[in-house]
């Protein structure tokens, strides 16, 4: 199942991912109305980091749907579910993280760490970001399930542009 997953990050960029992500964002999330500025703050804040846009948007999506202004029960805060002690780790406050571009950049920050510090020697690298350095077989199914659902909204949002129009997503809600 490792093996496919790492496949999966292996594609060749896609050409217009701005347009990709907004689809994606504004037939499948409740937030089609910020959809395309979403989709630019997510290619922004990529940049910023030299992250991919799609990795980033498939995270959002699983973390939150996109909802900015996101709150889990365990205090995680904004698009990326950053959690308290990460946000002042990141000299935030827990509330500036709900606005859409500052949780997605603290989040997308605390990814680009972890890819820095695992990336090379631990494919579920991406799976850090969600259970941090815990480990257990419990912990190892909630990575199997979290890199499969990171996956999915990954492969979703990669095609989705190429399979969906923009003149019918109305009819896909």
């Amino acid at each position: 199942m490792h093996m496919e997953l790492l496949l999966a990050f292996l594609y060749e960029p896609i050409k217009d991912p701005q347009n990709a992500i907004q689809h994606y964002i504004r037939c499948q999330t409740y937030e089609s109305r910020n959809a395309e500025r979403y989709a630019q703050e997510i290619i922004w804040i990529a940049n910023k980091h030299a992250m991919d846009p799609i990795l980033i948007a498939a995270i959002v999506d699983v973390e939150s749907k996109f909802r900015a202004r996101a709150i889990s029960s365990t205090k995680d805060y904004g698009a990326m579910q950053v959690n308290e002690r990460t946000a002042k780790s990141l000299d935030k406050d827990p509330e500036e993280l709900l606005t859409f571009y500052s949780g997605v950049d603290a989040g997308t920050s605390v990814l680009k760490n972890i890819k820095r510090k695992y990336a090379l020697r631990d494919i579920n690298w991406i799976c850090r970001y969600n259970v941090g350095n815990q480990r257990g077989e419990k912990i190892s199914r909630i990575c199997d399930r979290y890199l499969r659902k990171v996956m999915l909204s990954y492969n979703s949002i990669r095609s989705f542009y190429n399979f969906y129009p923009h003149s019918i997503c109305s009819e896909i809600k």
